[in-house]
């Protein structure tokens, strides 16, 4: 297996959730996010075979780049343990030369 290029947290709204502000949305996972070299991505659209619900709020996301195996590793544990509320996590990998791939959804 190469190494990991990145990892992309995308965050989608449970049933509920109506968190349309993208400065308070920042604020709130990358709080909950404090001690992962993650930056912020912004909005983004989602490919709606991935989704779990219907919601059509935005869809954001975090990215970590170049994490190492025991970063990933400890931020799955992390994102299982300590769910963020009101927002099912979706893990993406990408590794060097391959394609960014849905790797594990979490809440």
């Amino acid at each position: 297996m190469t190494e990991l290029k990145e990892i992309r947290l995308f965050f989608e709204p449970k049933s509920g959730t109506n968190v349309n502000h993208n400065e308070m949305f920042k604020h709130y996972a990358g709080s909950w996010l404090d001690g992962f070299d993650a930056e912020w991505g912004g909005a983004i659209s989602m490919n709606e075979l991935d989704k779990v619900g219907d919601v059509l709020e935005p869809v954001y996301q975090f990215i970590l780049r170049e994490p190492s195996p025991a970063c990933k590793d400890y931020l799955e544990e992390y994102v299982d343990r300590n769910t963020l509320h009101g927002y099912y996590v979706h893990m993406y990998t990408q590794h060097h030369n391959q394609n960014l791939a849905h790797h594990k959804v979490f809440g």
